[in-house]
């Protein structure tokens, strides 16, 4: 790879501490210039620019609209998201380079709109799977370039992802498909009829990967202690949805397939494994490689059944009759 990111802990300088402080280097370990100001920017002041039009005005007879730029906070999770997604445009950049003999990752202040909007609908949609990613890179490049134009390095480009762009994403998009049994606004009011985070990992499992109770079974702990490792290695800082095999024994038509947990909903399964789950099996000496155990008196500590989530929602006071099963 030509372009990596490594994170800095607790940097210092000049006595300013910038924390997190990314950075973008390329293939000989060098931050490039723009890159290195915007991700400084990003450490210090914890914001970015946005365009906010005031009013639309006229000059010499011709309607022109007027803008500023405003600071808007962000989060550390974003700051890691748009910094990753810059260092995917920057490593394009040098594919082009390499490619076409183009001036490469050095010369992002150079690129025209057209460019950059053409990375994110010709490019970039061909090699992610969701729009919703692809939203997170149109704000980080949008970002960028606001940077860049607040430090008068480049004009403002208007960047966008196109109708036809989200439509053709949502057509071939390969994840697996479940019916909707519960609306999204109803949710959240689910989750809270919860008693256990086992219960709320349960439900979560239906609504955000589409696995049916039936295969919560197929969830072992060898191969997602992998994945929980992953969450504190820097080398997956970058990755926002974990694979996991899904065997055929445990899977709906007996078909093994991915499965794909996201960032948010893997931190709370290593919750549960060393919390609920680790005082079951300290209760009963059990070995059981089942990620969800039970808890009752009779059955401590050994796998969920087939119809255990969904004999645990129907005593709630709300009859989750929507789980898929």
């Amino acid at each position: 790879m030509t372009v990596c990111v490594e994170k800095q802990v607790d940097y210092q300088f000049n006595g300013h501490r910038f924390e997190p402080f990314w950075l973008i280097l390329n293939e000989r370990r060098k931050p490039p210039l723009l890159p290195l100001m915007f991700t400084t920017f990003l450490a210090r002041f914890g914001a970015v620019f946005e365009i906010k039009e005031l009013s639309d005005g006229t000059l010499q007879g011709r309607t022109s609209r007027l803008y500023e730029l405003v600071e808007r906070e962000v989060s550390d999770a974003t700051m890691r998201a748009y910094v990753y997604a810059l260092a995917q445009f920057l490593g394009y950049l040098e594919e082009c380079r390499l490619t076409h003999q183009t001036a490469g990752l050095h010369a992002s202040s150079s690129c025209s709109e057209r460019f950059v909007n053409h990375y994110l609908n010709e490019v970039l949609s061909n090699r992610l799977k969701s729009a919703q990613s692809l939203q997170t890179h149109l704000s980080a490049l949008t970002a960028y370039y606001n940077f860049l134009h607040y430090m008068e390095s480049s004009p403002r480009l208007a960047l966008r992802v196109y109708r036809r762009t989200r439509q053709a994403m949502a057509e071939r998009n390969t994840k697996q498909h479940y019916i909707q049994y519960v609306p999204r606004h109803a949710r959240l009011t689910l989750l809270n009829h919860c008693e256990t985070l086992a219960e709320k990992l349960m439900m979560r499992m239906g609504f955000e990967v589409g696995l049916r109770t039936a295969e919560l079974r197929g969830l072992r702990t060898p191969a997602l202690c992998i994945l929980f490792k992953q969450l504190d290695n820097r080398a997956y800082d970058h990755v926002e949805r974990f694979s996991y095999w899904l065997e055929g024994r445990y899977a709906k038509n007996s078909k093994s397939g991915w499965v794909y947990f996201d960032r948010e909903l893997l931190s709370d399964m290593r919750r549960y494994f060393s919390t609920e789950r680790q005082w079951a099996i300290d209760e009963s000496g059990s070995a059981d490689e089942s990620f969800f155990l039970r808890t009752d008196p009779r059955f401590l500590g050994t796998g969920i059944s087939e119809w255990h989530a969904s004999r645990r929602f129907r005593q709630r006071p709300m009859r989750l009759v929507c789980i898929p099963v």
